[in-house]
């Protein structure tokens, strides 16, 4: 654990000089020691593999011994330690190229020993970085879909349907602080295949741990430049058709990740999924306004505050009106009237089994004439009482000893966006760290078949790579040049 703790250090002191030339880094040395422990020395290969080495041209090494010892024997110790290190570093430079300098324990008082003067200072240099133009960022910000925009009144309880089929139910004052003179703009972002989350630069981890995702969706409201939010009382309720079958489905949170940029997603605490007959639907239920859609009119909502837990019978308005009726007891009498006297209904949950039913029916009879996909059979049901990023996740649990730490190398790494694409399952994995030459993922199933799609841009160029493998085998990338409407064309081949 020692060893474990002194290497995170070290890795961590090393990674933040990769932004900068020249690069510099202390190695220590214990008591009398020639070469550094496992931790300096895991410290200083960790700092040489990943250096831009075509573009090194000096390199510069200084040794310092503490007190103890007579000044002979310092400087004798410390042309040793130095000539561990040059042996090293020969393997990127020439000789004639590697300066030294030994200080010994020149100015020390003779009787002080101190841990951090032991030391050979290294420093490499490197040649100018040529002007490669704006980050890869810029050119993601081009590639990233525009959101769908809806204005609506804060007046009225509002129901969008938008572009993939994804149903928010909004009601009437739901906004702290909104005017209710002024309209609301409603942006919404639906994720659904890995081509879009790859525009959209999302991946689906939770604090490292690999997700299976069946859609992200981001609501965010606005009056005028004002960012709003909901109230405590007032949670939006949305459905989404179902695209993918998961294991144990959860919904997330996305937060903002820090340290590796992009969204960590976390299990949510503000948002909660209902279920066909899960309970009694109540007794009176209130009718909703017309609403233009088909959709909206199977599954209207209740008004007013949804209980956490509640019955997933929302969507039952609909039904009410159409058999002209204002509550579930009116409806089980309706309903009766077509039934045989053996067949009759008594409960709620009977009735809601019977439109629930009809609803199924509906649909089919729709998919037969070619107007609605299967989709619409199974629908994800929420409310969610924050705005922002939310994801429908399952954690794709592999065992300990089929993990590993996956490599990929590539030169100007700076320069490339890269994700691990799951071929099997909608799992798109960042990586863990990066440095100038070597993209790395940790913890992620051998054997597993993955595409790599990297995204570089230089100078104003932009390039593509898609290279498919399974997790163990070593990986090069093949970049291509490509337009923004190539690339958008070329990772729709991710979602076959």
């Amino acid at each position: 654990m020692k060893l474990q703790y002194f290497l995170c250090l070290a890795l961590a002191s090393v990674l933040p000089a990769f932004s900068q030339s020249p690069i510099s880094l202390s190695v220590h040395f214990e008591n009398n020691a020639l070469r550094p422990n496992q931790a300096e020395l895991a410290k200083l290969d960790s700092l040489l593999e990943g250096i831009p080495k075509d573009s090194l041209i000096k390199a510069e090494l200084k040794a310092f011994c503490d007190a103890p010892g007579s000044n002979a024997y310092n400087r004798e110790l410390g042309n040793l330690r130095i000539h561990f290190i040059r042996r090293k570093l020969q393997a990127f430079l020439a000789d004639s190229l590697i300066l030294s300098e030994n200080y010994g324990n020149s100015g020390l008082e003779d009787s002080l020993r101190n841990d951090a003067i032991r030391r050979v200072d290294l420093k490499l240099h490197f040649k100018p970085k040529p002007n490669y133009g704006p980050g890869v960022a810029t050119l993601l910000a081009q590639l990233r879909p525009k959101a769908q925009t809806f204005e609506i009144s804060t007046r009225t309880d509002t129901a969008l349907l938008c572009g993939q089929g994804t149903l928010i139910y909004i009601p009437k004052d739901a906004f702290r602080g909104a005017r209710s003179n002024k309209l609301v703009r409603i942006e919404v972002r639906e994720v659904r295949k890995k081509s879009a989350m790859i525009l959209e630069q999302l991946t689906t981890t939770s604090d490292s741990q690999i997700l299976a995702s069946d859609g992200m969706l981001k609501i965010e409201a606005y009056q005028g430049s004002r960012r709003l939010r909901l109230r405590e009382e007032t949670p939006l309720v949305v459905s989404l058709p179902q695209l993918n079958t998961l294991q144990n489905p959860q919904l997330f949170d996305g937060l903002h990740n820090d340290k590796q940029g992009g969204l960590n997603w976390l299990q949510s605490t503000g948002a909660s999924f209902y279920f066909f007959g899960d309970g009694s639907c109540g007794t009176n239920l209130s009718i909703r306004q017309d609403c233009p859609f088909f959709w909206c009119r199977l599954r209207n909502f209740f008004r007013g505050r949804i209980p956490p837990k509640g019955p997933g019978c929302h969507w039952l308005n609909g039904f009410l009106r159409e058999y002209g009726v204002t509550s579930i007891i009116d409806l089980i009498e309706v309903l009766n009237e077509d039934l045989p006297p053996a067949e009759r209904i008594s409960t709620a949950e009977e009735a809601l089994h019977l439109v629930y039913q009809k609803k199924r029916r509906d649909i089919e009879a729709q998919m037969a004439q070619g107007q609605m996909s299967s989709s619409g059979l199974n629908d994800y049901l929420f409310n969610t009482g924050k705005l922002g990023w939310i994801n429908i996740d399952s954690f794709s649990n592999y065992p300990r000893n089929q993990l590993i730490t996956q490599k990929i190398k590539c030169p100007a790494a700076e320069r490339v966006s890269l994700q691990l694409v799951f071929k099997n399952q909608n799992s798109i994995l960042p990586p863990n760290r990066k440095n100038l030459n070597v993209f790395s993922f940790k913890d992620v199933p051998k054997g597993e078949p993955v595409i790599a799609v990297a995204i570089k841009y230089l100078k104003g160029k932009a390039y593509l790579a898609l290279t498919e493998f399974e997790i163990g085998e070593s990986v090069d990338l093949n970049f291509e040049p490509a337009s923004i409407e190539k690339i958008k064309e070329s990772l729709k081949l991710l979602d076959a």
